[in-house]
């Protein structure tokens, strides 16, 4: 995490224009005695990173409660997690960030819509939340999205099936049935790096899920500010790369506490 945060501060003070952080979930400990110490960190990480945007997953709704409280910044999207008791909050099923003309030197500015899918088959039911079917979760919000949004980029933990996307897969119906989203940031949960890949007009960036790989999207714009092209690239954080000096502190005095 300390390495994660120095990576992001070592490449926004040296690129210009707009830089965004976000986590495609699945962030947080639901086991051991020191799951409890852990999490608290992982919480205040969202501050220290800082998140920009964090896509909620199966793996963190034990955590809903903290997760929504006033107060933290971080905005929290899932487009297709519902909670059961209809006066408790749920996320956000879209965001938009905007991008002004001073942070990119573009004419206008720049409106990134972000959508969220959990896969609906790890989400229990004692969880408090049900997930919708994912297409017909992006059907009914992608038409509001794309009245604040340019364009749109899909944040999921939705299983990827082989090495390369088959026609009747999940991510290439999405991608193909939606033409908007022009990227789609996956969580793998097993440790293979897979390369970026083009599906439709969409390009597919997959993480390695608590790994040592981070995936980075870079968003070209023409003159006008209109979308032209994403391209990607997977980051190792290996020992090249500095740690932030107060994660890195908070860490180490965890490890402390929990040995």
């Amino acid at each position: 995490m300390a390495r994660r945060a120095g990576y992001a501060q070592s490449y926004s003070k040296g690129n210009p224009g707009a830089v965004f952080q976000i986590d495609l979930g699945n962030y947080f400990s639901s086991r051991g005695l020191e799951s409890q110490a852990v999490n608290r960190l992982m919480l205040e990480s969202f501050r220290l990173l800082p998140l920009d945007l964090f896509h909620l997953s199966f793996g963190d709704l034990f955590l809903w409660n903290d997760l929504s409280k006033p107060g933290l910044e971080t905005r929290i999207v899932s487009t297709n997690l519902v909670a059961l008791d209809g006066g408790a909050p749920s996320p956000q099923p879209y965001s938009v960030l905007q991008v002004s003309p001073e942070q990119t030197g573009l004419q206008r500015p720049v409106r990134i819509g972000f959508m969220g899918l959990t896969t609906p088959q790890r989400v229990k039911k004692r969880s408090g939340f049900r997930a919708l079917d994912p297409f017909q979760a992006v059907a009914r919000w992608k038409p509001e999205a794309m009245e604040q949004a340019d364009f749109l980029i899909l944040m999921s933990d939705l299983p990827r099936q082989a090495q390369h996307f088959a026609e009747d897969s999940l991510i290439a119906r999405l991608a193909r049935e939606h033409p908007e989203i022009r990227a789609i940031l996956l969580a793998e949960k097993r440790f293979i790096l897979y390369q970026p890949e083009r599906v439709g007009n969409a390009l597919v960036l997959s993480s390695v899920d608590r790994g040592r790989y981070l995936s980075r999207l870079l968003l070209h714009f023409d003159s006008q500010g209109r979308f032209f092209e994403a391209w990607g690239q997977n980051v190792q954080l290996d020992s090249s790369v500095a740690e932030q000096a107060q994660l890195l502190q908070k860490q180490r005095l965890l490890s402390g506490q929990i040995r």
